[in-house]
């Protein structure tokens, strides 16, 4: 059933018949028992509604399964106990490794040796030199600086950068990125709103 051996096509076929006659499904738990983890990846991210989330989950998905993974996906609603909580449900599952978008700028170090070695990898908000696992982030700061720089290009005087929260690493990089842009400038006037 789990294709992964090479079997006679035709008695393949004969177990699949006999399978699906006495209405057998394999039994993913069972399945796991001998290797000790499932093949299953957990996502963590604080927000199912963000666009930027929905799509990183989606691919996620999409590579997980190409990989021969399922995905358990969650949301702790930016509220960090929600997030505590849904990490140590997850670990029930014994999960081939965590992903996790944290709701501040990291994991609560207890909740990690809880993980134990669980493989997991931060993505997004959190500071890489700040943690002692692996993660995915993109360089804010350049992004935020190039922003402002673009604009400048095109000829804007005044940029409105508008924020959805001031205390994640992230916005703060992308936003000090831009400040040194518009100071570099000179003849930039920048605004910074959180809405």
């Amino acid at each position: 059933f789990s294709g992964k051996k090479f079997v006679n096509p035709d008695l393949a076929r004969k177990v699949r018949q006999a399978a699906e006659t006495l209405g057998y499904s394999v039994d993913r738990v069972a399945s796991q028992l001998r290797s000790g983890r499932a093949r299953v990846i957990a996502i963590i991210v604080p927000d199912l509604e963000d666009v930027f989330l929905g799509q990183l989950v989606s691919r996620l998905e999409a590579c997980a399964q190409e990989a021969g993974y399922e995905v358990i996906v969650s949301s702790s609603r930016n509220d960090e106990a929600v997030q505590a909580s849904r990490m140590r449900a997850v670990l029930g599952w014994r999960p081939a490794g965590i992903i996790v978008v944290p709701c501040l700028n990291t994991v609560a170090p207890d909740l990690l040796g809880e993980i134990g070695d669980v493989p997991i990898v931060g993505v997004d908000r959190i500071h890489p030199s700040t943690v002692d696992f692996d993660t995915v982030t993109i360089d804010n700061y350049r992004s935020g600086l190039q922003a402002v720089d673009y604009l400048a290009q095109q000829g804007a005087a005044d940029v409105l950068l508008a924020i959805a929260r001031r205390d994640l690493h992230n916005i703060q990089e992308r936003v000090r990125g831009a400040q040194d842009a518009a100071a570099a400038k000179g003849n930039i006037v920048l605004d910074v709103v959180a809405i």
